[in-house]
């Protein structure tokens, strides 16, 4: 019976309560569109060049690995 009175406790009353503050913390947003837009070309930019940039090292020919 406790269980259930708990639950419903949480969803009448916290659900919502999480709701209205993850809604009023993405409308607080102090940047302007232009800035977040601006934001998010410079990130895919990022990971543009970090896919294209070789992740390992080149073999060295006549190095000390040749033998």
């Amino acid at each position: 019976m406790g269980g259930m009175l708990a639950a419903t406790f949480l969803a009448i009353f916290f659900i919502p309560w999480f709701f209205k503050l993850i809604v009023d913390r993405r409308l607080s947003e102090q940047r302007s569109t232009a800035e977040i837009e601006e934001e998010a070309r410079r990130h895919r930019e990022a990971a543009m060049r970090a896919t294209r940039a070789p992740h390992r090292h080149p073999v060295e020919k006549g190095g000390a690995d040749a033998a």
